[in-house]
């Protein structure tokens, strides 16, 4: 009897895992403390990079385009800090009116959300502002896993949702 090769199968579970994660969902560990109580650093988090539509990385296409809603929590790159990946909760929406970390009025313009932290005891102006729902990449789902140093594994916050 002749043995089965599983190198197809092999193949097609790493072409699979490889589409799965370009166009599907994205894996994040928050590292600080700027989303707390939402997010505790040491979490592990799925994001849905479909939530927003169906952007291909290898052209400015997309299909199934959608706007981030007030409340959603968004992984976007900030303009001017290229290699860094932020996780925000959205305040406010294209003509929607916020004040900004130094008191003044400003309307958010079309194509643009205001995204903050969770944790307001944070006053960094550098943790707020308007982003580019072009630069947005996935919308945060829930935590598949999350530890610490101090406590070890938290149970209770796996496969919990925001």
């Amino acid at each position: 009897m002749k043995k089965r090769s599983n190198y197809p199968v092999i193949i097609f579970a790493l072409l699979a895992a490889l589409f799965f994660r370009t166009f599907i969902v994205s894996v994040y560990k928050i590292p600080t403390n700027s989303m707390e109580p939402t997010f505790l650093p040491g979490d592990f988090i799925f994001a849905s990079k479909i939530a927003y539509g169906l952007q291909f990385p290898w052209s400015e296409e997309s299909w199934f385009e959608t706007s981030p809603k007030k409340g959603d929590l968004v992984i976007f790159k900030f303009k001017g800090k290229p290699g860094i990946t932020f996780i925000k909760r959205v305040s406010a929406v294209a003509g929607e009116t916020v004040t900004t970390a130094d008191g003044a009025q400003q309307v958010v313009p079309p194509g643009e959300i205001f995204v903050e932290n969770d944790n307001h005891e944070i006053k960094d102006a550098n943790q707020s502002g308007l982003a580019s729902i072009r630069d947005v990449d996935s919308q945060a789902k829930f935590i598949w896993f999350s530890s610490s140093k101090e406590s070890g594994i938290r149970w209770k916050r796996i496969f919990s949702a925001p």
